[in-house]
């Protein structure tokens, strides 16, 4: 059992090794257009308008990490009730696959804090902003279109942890460029 036990361990040791070098090689950045295609309780009261969302990845060992940012603003249905706008800022890390013809799927997991911006001047700036974590499951596509951009189509399934959750399904669809990282920029991270 011990002997199994160290073989495994040398196994991964051996594979994180290998990965090394390419840990923070490059930079992805993505951006695009992010809809909210489900509906459940909050969209009795607030309808979603077209967002936006901004990636950065980058490889890490046996992933990629990422960092990131949705936008989408929700008008109100009814005058007594304040529209919002509404913030996802998150850390993450996901695992690509590449697959012939230049495409290649990924999902993973992302974490933060999502914010809810009331616009109602009767609210104090505390009170007009409300803040909770939120834990987001995702997948993508990605196809390779030229030199070092790349179309990038994904779904995403959030879990704002409120007293009653929300969760909601957002689609989205954008463009994406990669770039070797710069050398200096590369040791400072490792």
């Amino acid at each position: 059992m011990k002997l199994a036990l160290l073989i495994s361990l040398l196994f991964f040791c051996n594979i994180l090794s290998q990965e090394d070098k390419n840990i923070f090689s490059r930079i992805d950045l993505s951006g695009g257009v992010l809809i909210n295609s489900n509906r459940n309780l909050i969209h009795q009261y607030w309808e979603p308008g077209k967002g936006f969302f901004l990636l950065a990845d980058s490889p890490f060992y046996l992933c990629n990490i990422e960092a990131g940012m949705f936008f989408i603003p929700y008008q109100h249905k009814s005058a007594d009730i304040p529209g919002y706008k509404n913030y996802f800022f998150f850390l993450g890390f996901s695992k690509e696959i590449k697959l012939p013809l230049n495409l290649s799927i990924a999902s993973g997991l992302r974490f933060g804090s999502e914010f809810f911006q009331f616009s109602d001047n009767s609210l104090s700036s505390y009170e007009a902003l409300e803040t909770e974590f939120a834990a987001d499951i995702f997948a993508s596509w990605n196809m390779h279109i030229y030199n070092s951009f790349h179309i990038i189509a994904s779904a995403d399934y959030l879990t704002i942890f409120t007293g009653r959750y929300i969760r909601l399904l957002f689609l989205s669809a954008g463009l994406g460029y990669y770039f070797d990282m710069p050398l200096w920029l590369r040791e400072v991270l490792r």
